[in-house]
């Protein structure tokens, strides 16, 4: 469980730097606390919608594993 942990936090922190240097304007929360020097990093000429939902997939199906072997064991003996 603490490689599935592991692997859930480095791919969500991936996740979001994917998306704070996407060069996207549709998420400008994401860019708001930027300074010059980061956004000059942003990825201009890359389209990384497809691979960041990709991404986002993996993401909550890991989610959803760390959960079931977390939670489930404990939850069964009490249903």
């Amino acid at each position: 469980m603490d490689v599935l942990s592991l692997w859930l936090v480095n791919t969500w922190h991936l996740f979001n730097l994917l998306r704070q240097y996407s060069g996207e304007k549709a998420e400008p929360e994401w860019t708001a606390g930027n300074t010059e020097k980061q956004n000059s990093h942003r990825l201009q000429s890359f389209d990384i919608t497809p691979i960041r939902e990709q991404l986002r997939l993996r993401v909550e199906e890991c989610y959803q594993n760390l959960m079931k072997r977390a939670i489930e064991p404990i939850l069964s003996p009490k249903i």
